[in-house]
């Protein structure tokens, strides 16, 4: 497993999706789709409970969920959490 599909995993299951889900939505979508999706349902569970979390990830990839919501604050607490993670300050994902 490449390192980012390994971090997007990691990612995953801390919101309760699973490495399989994860797995095929990189496959198909890239991992700036699934990382950027991944972010929302980070911020998501901030203020709610997702019920589903795998279902709301596709959901929000199929339907193209916007960031602009999310305060830049959040998004600078996801990148320092991926940071400590990979070991690389204000490490980000490509599109494949």
């Amino acid at each position: 497993m490449d390192m980012i599909l390994a971090n997007l995993t990691r990612h995953g299951k801390e919101l309760g999706v699973s490495a399989a889900v994860i797995r095929k939505l990189y496959e198909r979508y890239g991992s700036f789709d699934v990382d950027r999706a991944l972010t929302l349902l980070w911020y998501e569970t901030r203020t709610r409970t997702i019920l589903h979390p795998s279902g709301w990830l596709c959901h929000a990839i199929e339907h193209h969920y916007r960031t602009r919501n999310i305060p830049h604050t959040g998004r600078q607490q996801r990148r320092e959490s991926n940071a400590k993670y990979t070991g690389k300050e204000g490490a980000h994902h490509d599109r494949n």
